[in-house]
């Protein structure tokens, strides 16, 4: 109950300052994690080594508790995020369009509920690494799109907190979390040799999170240019649109190769 209270209290009265952490100021944290990261996911990397021992039944339970803390953490996030939101606008008193233009003080942007959640998912994209590490124990096949998504999110979260950026942030950490928690509930069930449809929606999913991401940061530099007083910076919504916007053709590529292609393969051998 003390350990309840005591994050309550740290969730409610959440300061990120310059001076109080360097994952959030030191871009050489997220380059370095993305460097280590590689490197153990090349070819000869110690990943692929490990996938070729046979450890089937320590893999299975490793990605069971993996996909059951990667379920239950999401959906905190995904239910902080609206809680945050909801606070900062009717508790807080400031309006739902302060979180598409927020009026604070950079200094302030991440004080309370809102700026702990956006927080604890950028501190997840480094934990999220482990993802690599269950294909490679199942011996799957680790293709680029994967690495790119797991280089380049923390990346993207790093330069929230340097450039003092809410607004594009907290709505990536509510849409993005709500995707993950149905994400890894299929993971979760999949590696529990329960079968469930949908897998396909998955990537649907990830598609409308982009595309909702691209119209959320364009609201929000329209509404800065055009004289609204918005004083979170450009600089992090512009790198994260043109990182979104990236990740969105590869998804899209990806859901083509993956599920259209079969589609159209499974027509033609019908008609034959």
């Amino acid at each position: 109950m003390e350990l309840v209270e005591r994050f309550s209290e740290w969730f409610h009265n959440f300061r990120w300052t310059e001076d109080t952490d360097m994952l959030g100021t030191s871009v050489y944290v997220p380059i370095t994690a993305g460097v280590v990261y590689l490197a153990l996911v090349t070819e000869h990397g110690i990943l692929k080594r490990i996938g070729e021992k046979d450890q089937e039944i320590r893999s299975v339970t490793f990605e069971i508790v993996h996909n059951l803390i990667l379920v239950l953490l999401s959906l905190s996030m995904f239910l902080g995020a609206l809680y945050g939101a909801y606070h900062r606008a009717v508790v807080e008193e400031e309006g739902f369009l302060s979180l598409v233009c927020s009026h604070r003080e950079p200094e302030h942007i991440w004080d309370g509920p809102l700026g702990a959640v956006t927080y604890i998912f950028y501190l997840s994209k480094y934990y999220e690494f482990v993802d690599t590490v269950v294909l490679a124990l199942r011996k799957k096949t680790i293709i680029t799109l994967h690495i790119f998504h797991h280089c380049m999110m923390p990346l993207v979260c790093f330069s929230w907190f340097a450039g003092m950026w809410l607004e594009g942030s907290w709505w990536c950490t509510l849409v993005n979390s709500l995707i993950h928690t149905f994400m890894y509930t299929y993971y979760l069930a999949t590696s529990l040799k329960i079968k469930i449809p949908g897998k396909k929606y998955m990537t649907q999913m990830q598609i409308v999170q982009f595309v909702t991401g691209i119209i959320f940061v364009f609201s929000f530099l329209y509404m800065k240019y055009t004289g609204h007083g918005c004083t979170g910076s450009d600089k992090p919504a512009i790198f994260s649109t043109v990182v979104n916007v990236i990740f969105l053709s590869l998804f899209y590529k990806f859901y083509l190769d993956s599920y259209k292609a079969k589609k159209a393969a499974k027509k033609e051998a019908k008609a034959q």
